[in-house]
Order: C-alpha cells, then structure tokens, then sequence
C-alpha cells in the first residue's frame, strides 16, 4: 500500500499510483525510493492488535513514519458489553440456595407465599434473576429470615455461568 505524501490519501496501491502517474515509466515493481520522490511512499504492513474483548474491533488509522519508515497502524475500538444474560435454569436458581434450601422447604409448608415461589420458580422455563417477581420472591425470604440479606445479594447479583443456563 502507499500514501499520497501531497495530500494524505491512503491506502493506494501499486496500481493507483502508477495510473496517477502515466505516462511516467516506472520499474516494476516500483521501489520505494522512485515512488517517494515522485510524492508517494510504501506503507509498511503491520499485524492489527489482538483484541481484548470479542465485542472490541480494530480500526486502521492514518499512516504514521517512524524512523524514516512509513507503517500501518490501527487502534482497538471498544464496543459495547453485550449485556448479561440473567436467566438460569430453574434447578440451577434453586441449587444457588444450597445453604438456606431445606430451611425454605420446611418453611413453604406453613407459608403459602415461600410455597408459590418455590413452585413458580420450578415451574419455569427459565429464572431470570433480574426480572421483579425474582427479586420480590428473594426479597420475601430475606424479610422471613430464611435467606440473609447478602446471600440474597449473592444469588440475584451473581451472574449465572455457562453450566446454570
């Protein structure tokens, strides 16, 4: 590739520039030093940098010369976080209260309200953890001692892995 040394125009490439600069006759290839006295100038190629994220891309920027040297150069552009998919499945909600299970169980059977949860919640396709009735259903069991406010906070604010989907 080169760049127009006039007027900053990158990339062209071999082709372009001897178009642009018919009928000259040049060597073939053209070397890079006939091609910067007549105002163009190679473009050294560089690998783009690796990225840091799947959601990040990589942009080329304008030509930079270093040490004499004319070379590519790119920068990572962050992109957007895909949000977190809160949904688990709903043995895998209910296995998050490993400690607090069989105290909600025994619960569930004098309180109507710990029993529709636990039988919405088993019932589901999935458990979204961000979704309100969750967080109500969790926070209810908080309000009823069954479940302390940070391990409430762990379960709904833990995002779910791979083998909870």
């Amino acid at each position: 590739m080169y760049i127009d040394l006039t007027t900053s125009e990158y990339p062209l490439t071999e082709y372009q520039v001897r178009e642009r600069l018919a009928p000259t006759t040049l060597a073939n290839p053209l070397p890079d030093e006939h091609a910067e006295s007549l105002g163009y100038a190679a473009v050294q190629p560089t690998e783009p940098p690796m990225l840091p994220n799947p959601w990040d891309s990589v942009r080329e920027l304008a030509p930079a010369k270093v040490k004499g040297v004319w070379v590519q150069r790119w920068e990572v552009v962050p992109g957007d976080e895909p949000p977190t998919d809160w949904r688990l499945t709903p043995l895998a909600f209910l296995m998050r209260f490993d400690q607090e299970r069989l105290a909600i169980r025994t619960a569930a059977k004098d309180d109507v309200r710990v029993e529709d949860f636990l039988d919405l919640a088993g019932r589901a396709q999935f458990v979204d953890l961000s979704a309100d009735l969750v967080k109500e259903g969790v926070g209810y069991l908080v309000a009823q001692q069954l479940v302390s406010p940070e391990r409430a906070t762990e379960i709904l604010q833990t995002p779910p892995i791979h083998s909870e989907k």
